[in-house]
């Protein structure tokens, strides 16, 4: 079975992804509040948690541009290449 992992702010922690994605194996470490700095720095504990995926969806930004933090953009690059790079941390 495929593994998804949902990684970001309340939008992922919320919604049921298990039921809308039946046929694979769903991690969601969504986090109500998260932050891009936050998730980059949470990174090393989650690969702790979960094991690499097959698939990763990456939605986090919200709580940043609602805080009027645009300087972000450095932080997210750094997380797409771990993940890229299959290094979810370190």
């Amino acid at each position: 079975m495929k593994k998804i992992l949902l990684t970001g702010d309340s939008l992922i922690e919320f919604f049921d992804w298990r039921s809308r994605f039946p046929k694979f194996d769903v991690a969601n470490e969504g986090i109500a509040g998260e932050t891009v700095r936050g998730l980059l720095y949470g990174l090393p504990s989650l690969k702790a948690r979960v094991e690499f995926p097959d698939v990763i969806v990456l939605m986090i930004g919200t709580n940043n541009l609602a805080m009027d933090d645009y300087a972000f953009l450095g932080d997210y690059q750094e997380i797409v290449e771990k993940y890229r790079g299959r290094q979810l941390g370190g």
